[in-house]
């Protein structure tokens, strides 16, 4: 299946003429094993978080890399690694009025904190969950070791706090 799904996105690349960009597509396996194409973009996926990651522990800036590997002026140069482990969580949504909401100064403890961002303000109107990038937020957080980095992002995670109240006529 995953052959199958590799020629498609070949396809669907070839087909865009699509030469030097990364692509972030989407692709669905129907139950009878067809697979379909969704859509494609010529973006980095997750750029919002991935691409300072990967900055953060590698030294690559990706939307540097991309641009300039599109306009056939990329010089491969090696980067050192930092010796950290980057990564991200997403934090909670709910559907209300906010009430309360975590925010970076409830966070001030934790070390290696590279990005913090919420959403919300107390008093907006959150809409309904239907997705899964319906999120209040984000944090990109550096540790020393996987198993640390891992450890922050659970409790920040299991920290944060989002209390909305529903009005009566939803």
């Amino acid at each position: 299946m995953i052959l199958r799904i590799q020629d498609v996105n070949r396809q669907v690349i070839s087909a865009l003429g699509i030469n030097q960009s990364v692509t972030h597509a989407e692709l669905f396996v129907t139950p009878e094993g067809e697979v379909v194409f969704g859509e494609i973009g010529a973006r980095i996926g997750g750029s919002h978080v991935m691409p300072p990651c990967i900055k953060n522990t590698h030294g690559v800036d990706l939307f540097e890399a991309v641009t300039d590997l599109e306009l056939g002026t990329y010089t491969f140069t090696r980067q050192e690694t930092s010796n950290k482990f980057t990564g991200m969580i997403c934090f909670p949504s709910r559907a209300g009025i906010i009430q309360h909401i975590s925010g970076r100064e409830d966070y001030q403890d934790v070390p290696g904190i590279i990005d913090f961002q919420v959403s919300y303000e107390v008093g907006q109107h959150a809409g309904d969950v239907n997705d899964t990038m319906t999120r209040s937020g984000f944090t990109i957080v550096e540790g020393d070791s996987f198993e640390e980095l891992c450890q922050t992002l659970v409790d920040m995670y299991d920290r944060f706090v989002i209390e909305v109240a529903v009005p009566e006529n939803v």
